[in-house]
């Protein structure tokens, strides 16, 4: 895990709760979790007392209301603290978006503070993290990459907990001695239920699983992998490209190089 911003952190602290007032004497709270991608800035800390952190974590506090205190205090608007902690979408608010299918919740603010909840509880809530970002996926039709920003994954692993969640939409379509981890291994093949049943059977580990499946890759194993690679590739571009510096100009002039080269056509 990354290391704590201290001077940010201690930017922050008060003495007070910012929202009741009371005595206050622990690290501010981040209103993004940092196990959903929150970073230690100033519009993502407020610094709650023991009785108000504890609330907010179990999300009994409304986010938006630790928002407002946080764009009181930068003196800077709520859109830019929702946009600063990835929450904006095409330029409106989670409360503003309404999710077609309400069993996750009737708005994209809703269905965020379901998701970050089923967060919280780790492991355990693999199935109902996964079922949420289904319904920002195929309900409310958000690509991967913008439900990655909200939720503080890859877009990869938005493809793969959509694909799984896909492949066993039911509990009884699961087996309940096997791992999340098996059913994802299962999904990225063409005979999900057959290769999950294969695996019970055997008692196979997820790795000999894994290595009974490669003897014939999918094509959508492949297609993941792809993925994988071009989005990395797309996080390092963007690394050097901020810098400015002679690399970054390099870098630039290589891959418009290769944008633009021509391609053979063969005979």
């Amino acid at each position: 895990m990354a290391k704590y911003d201290m001077s940010v952190i201690n930017s922050v602290r008060k003495p007070y709760c910012e929202l009741c007032g009371s005595p206050a004497h622990g690290w501010p709270h981040h209103i993004k979790t940092r196990g959903a991608g929150g970073k230690d800035i100033k519009e993502n800390l407020v610094q709650l007392c023991a009785a108000c952190h504890d609330k907010a974590q179990q999300y009994k506090i409304p986010r938006r209301t630790l928002i407002e205190i946080v764009a009181l205090r930068e003196g800077v608007t709520i859109e830019e603290i929702y946009e600063k902690n990835g929450w904006s979408l095409d330029g409106k608010l989670p409360h503003e978006i309404h999710v077609p299918n309400p069993v996750a919740g009737k708005t994209f603010e809703e269905v965020l503070e379901l998701y970050l909840f089923c967060l919280e509880k780790g492991e355990n809530s693999m199935w109902d993290r996964a079922a949420v970002i289904t319904v920002m996926h195929d309900s409310m039709g958000l690509k991967p990459r913008q439900i990655a920003s909200a939720v503080g994954c890859s877009a990869s692993q938005v493809r793969k907990m959509t694909r799984v969640f896909n492949a066993f939409p039911r509990e009884e379509d699961r087996i309940p001695y096997l791992s999340f981890r098996h059913h994802q291994i299962a999904a990225h093949t063409s005979e999900p239920r057959k290769w999950l049943a294969a695996a019970m059977d055997n008692q196979w580990s997820t790795r000999r699983m894994q290595e009974e499946i490669n003897g014939s890759a999918s094509p959508v194993a492949k297609e993941d992998q792809t993925w994988e690679k071009a989005e990395k590739a797309l996080l390092l571009v963007e690394e050097v490209l901020t810098t400015g510096n002679e690399a970054a100009d390099w870098l630039r002039k290589e891959l418009d190089k290769l944008i633009h080269k021509p391609v053979r056509l063969s005979a």
